[in-house]
């Protein structure tokens, strides 16, 4: 199911920044693959953390690429926080949230 998740919000998010110029779609994908890797990041999943944490890198040079520097904010500022293991919404930066 995680598997899936990770699918999921990985192509969503994709979608979003690449195809579409939708930073608050990209935010939606994003907040469910941060929840993922939360989740096995506090529960050591590892292999489940490998994975969700190598979409968000993946995600971040998608957008740096097409030169979307507030969509690679995102997606870095979702991934350090998924990291921690904190399960409250990040604060984004005044000049991120003006985006969203």
């Amino acid at each position: 199911m995680l598997h899936t998740g990770i699918a999921i919000s990985f192509d969503m998010a994709y979608d979003a920044v690449r195809y579409l110029g939708k930073i608050r779609i990209a935010d939606e994908g994003a907040q469910i693959l941060w929840q993922i890797l939360c989740f096995a990041n506090r529960n050591k999943v590892n292999d489940i953390t490998k994975l969700a944490s190598s979409e968000f890198s993946r995600l971040e040079e998608t957008a740096q690429k097409i030169g979307d520097k507030y969509s690679a904010m995102l997606f870095n500022l979702y991934h350090k926080h998924g990291l921690s293991g904190d399960y409250h919404f990040p604060d984004y930066p005044d000049e991120l949230a003006e985006r969203l």
